[in-house]
């Protein structure tokens, strides 16, 4: 009886660990084909935002104060890449990263890019999500307070942000995500998804 259980237990473990290196397996692999993806996407999303930004350059000064956008619009608008709309892209020195930003979010979208969640620039209270990747929002971990971050939307006009805090939020605190006076917040899962690491920022001149 005592070796049948301990069969059975034998059984069971070897059946967890097998099932843990298939979801780790799975992971890496979409990690991997974001990172891929995001490679492949930058280039083109830069290219085609000094495009749209020459359009102001090009003009009269009269002509262009006419067609520049509102930076107090909650509205922010987006360019078509792949097949996707992105509002901009977000810049990490402290981390060397470089991030395009989907303009709405969707469990898909997300295993493509870091999205946006919530709110706007021009409303103070942008708030960005992505995956935990390695290259991508799963470097948040490393980010300190005092730290700058930039986001360039996609008609060239770079916003310049400090972080000043860093918390640790329930996955159902979904007010508290987008509550309180931070203009910018980025967020990702912890390991084991559970919770959601939370980087605040605030705007700098």
């Amino acid at each position: 009886m005592k070796r049948k259980v301990s069969n059975v237990l034998i059984g069971v473990g070897s059946v967890l660990i097998l099932s843990a290196l298939a979801i780790f397996s799975y992971n890496a692999q979409e990690a991997a084909a974001a990172d891929q993806w995001a490679m492949e996407l930058m280039p083109k999303l830069m290219m085609q935002i000094e495009s749209n930004q020459g359009t102001y350059d090009e003009q009269k000064p009269s002509e262009a104060a006419e067609h520049l956008p509102d930076p107090y619009s909650t509205v922010m608008d987006t360019l078509a890449v792949d097949g996707n709309d992105y509002i901009g892209y977000l810049m990490v020195p402290k981390l060397g990263l470089e991030m395009p930003i989907m303009s709405d979010w969707s469990m898909e979208k997300l295993r493509v890019s870091p999205c946006r969640y919530a709110g706007s620039i021009g409303g103070d209270d942008l708030v960005l999500m992505g995956h935990n990747y390695d290259r991508g929002f799963g470097q948040l971990p490393k980010i300190e307070i005092g730290n700058d971050i930039y986001f360039r939307d996609v008609n060239g006009v770079v916003t310049s942000y400090r972080v000043v805090a860093k918390d640790i939020l329930a996955a159902a605190s979904v007010e508290e995500m987008v509550s309180g006076e931070y203009d910018m917040t980025l967020f990702t899962c912890t390991y084991g998804g559970q919770n959601r690491l939370t980087i605040r920022c605030e705007k700098t001149a």
